[in-house]
């Protein structure tokens, strides 16, 4: 979507995006990792009743899902407004729309893992043990994803300088590499 708004507010809210559902999805399968590694359940099953075998790792997983939803006031919420934001205004609002339909659909699916965590009975009450280096990197991730749902300001200006970077003009030309090696401080 944001390759339709061809500006820089575009290309930013397309870098913000990629790094805002980089750090969710990396998060959301390290929860799945925990929870499925010593599992012989499906999937699905495996999540059933975690909030009682679990209770950090299905909150962790429960925001995970609702910052992939674009759910307030985790970063999955900015990096959608954002990019909705620069798709409108490049005068594409049936995307939009289209985009935000889908965000819907995708919300339905993402709530049934966490009914499966919440309301779906445990079949059994032992606990789930996670590895210290896996539960860091989870709690890790969470922090990043609440934090910069909380305040996204400085991933956007991040993301805005990349994008100016990238969007530069490259102009290299014969003459401009001839005095890049004939300056001063070149070593042959």
């Amino acid at each position: 979507m944001a390759f339709v708004a061809n500006d820089l507010f575009g290309m930013s809210s397309l870098l913000f995006y990629l790094a805002a559902y980089g750090l969710t999805n990396l998060g959301a399968f390290l929860a799945i990792e925990a929870v499925t590694s010593e599992s012989k359940e499906n999937l699905v099953t495996a999540f059933d009743g975690l909030a009682r075998r679990s209770p950090w790792l299905a909150l962790a997983m429960l925001l995970f899902l609702l910052s992939l939803a674009g759910i307030p006031f985790v970063i999955g919420f900015w990096a959608k407004f954002y990019l909705f934001i620069a798709v409108w205004s490049a005068g594409f609002e049936w995307l939009v729309v289209l985009g935000a339909l889908l965000a819907v659909v995708a919300l339905f699916y993402y709530l049934q893992i966490a009914r499966a965590m919440y309301v779906v009975p445990a079949p059994s009450e032992e606990r789930l043990r996670v590895k210290p280096a896996l539960a860091l990197s989870i709690v890790l991730c969470l922090a990043g994803v609440v934090g910069l749902g909380v305040y996204p300001k400085a991933l956007f200006e991040a993301a805005t300088a990349a994008a100016v970077e990238l969007r530069a003009p490259i102009s290299i030309t014969r003459a401009s590499i001839s005095a890049r090696l004939d300056g001063p401080g070149f070593v042959p």
